[in-house]
């Protein structure tokens, strides 16, 4: 008989305890939170660095460019810094502002290289 109360004791208090955590956890989607680079940053505390000791093994053992490389390339970094300044960049316009430059920059669009669209889907 004793075993059988704190058995349903044991039960009823788990049960409690369960729908008391169950009724304090919040699930909340991080786009709901953080919606920009700049939320980001102020979340954190952090901030957009150019020094190059930052990560050097980006910068070591890299073949030289020349300047007209460097001034397209300093280019795109511009368009992208004065768009992404709005908050609102999405994936098509960062493919615009950075991605077709610099595939045309490496020749992605020439022989033998080859672009395809997705493949459209129908559904049924």
């Amino acid at each position: 008989m004793r075993t059988e109360v704190l058995t349903t004791n044991l039960q009823y208090n788990y049960r409690s305890l369960a729908a008391t955590i169950q009724n304090m956890t919040q699930t909340t989607a991080i786009n709901e939170i953080i919606q920009t680079l700049a939320d980001v940053e102020s979340r954190f505390n952090i901030t957009r660095t150019e020094s190059e000791e930052f990560f050097p093994e980006w910068h070591e053992d890299l073949p030289e460019i020349t300047e007209a490389d460097r001034a397209d390339l300093n280019l795109i970094r511009r368009r992208y810094l004065y768009h992404l300044n709005d908050e609102s960049l999405t994936e098509g316009t960062v493919t615009l502002i950075m991605g077709s430059p610099l595939l045309e920059r490496a020749g992605f669009y020439d022989s033998p290289f080859k672009m395809t669209a997705e493949k459209s889907v129908r559904i049924v």
